[in-house]
């Protein structure tokens, strides 16, 4: 079993973020698509941003013949801006990774200026490229519930992005959201 799968609370958050950032991510400037399995909700709005996130807080450890296997935790934070408005992006990782690929599930929350807070699940995987390192990574999306402002939002999305250095190194993201009952003031339309 994977760390994430046997945790929950913040250590399944932290788990997750670590999963991230272990992850790695697709290509920089690849393209969130829909999460495969899941449909938008009837009246759903896109909700599509970039950011770069760099690695606040991570635990990981190397296991296994010669290391090769590494499980933890990493928190990545960094700014979008979602319909004109700068909004922070917390990415709470967990990772179970052998030769730089494997599994990942981590908690993805976006804070408005005035405290609203959407928190959205992720569960995916992560590639790493044994010639140049690099990893990369999709995730399918599903939101638990908002406050404020975002409270009540129900909806699904993808997840892709791509690291070039070592795990808990900067990562480029792009998240793709058809979200139910968003505000105006959310999705712009």
């Amino acid at each position: 079993m994977t760390p994430a799968a046997t945790r929950s609370g913040p250590l399944a958050a932290a788990l997750a973020i670590v999963a991230l950032a272990l992850a790695g991510c697709a290509p920089t400037g690849s393209t969130a698509t829909q999460a495969a399995g899941t449909s938008p909700p009837a009246s759903a709005d896109q909700v599509v941003f970039q950011a770069e996130l760099t690695s606040d807080y991570s635990k990981t450890y190397p296991v296994g013949a010669s290391d090769s296997k590494v499980f933890g935790v990493n928190i990545l934070a960094g700014n979008t801006k979602i319909n004109g408005e700068k909004v922070r992006v917390e990415v709470l990782g967990t990772v179970d990774y052998e030769a730089g690929s494997g599994p990942f599930g981590s908690f993805l929350a976006l804070q408005w200026p005035d405290g609203s807070v959407l928190g959205v699940q992720l569960e995916g995987q992560a590639t790493q490229d044994s010639a140049t390192e690099a990893t990369g990574f999709d995730a399918e999306l599903t939101v638990i519930d908002g406050s404020g402002k975002a409270e009540g939002i129900t909806g699904s999305g993808s997840f892709a992005g791509s690291r070039a250095g070592p795990l808990a190194t900067a990562i480029d993201i792009e998240v793709a959201l058809d979200l139910a009952n968003a505000p105006k003031a959310i999705t712009g339309s």
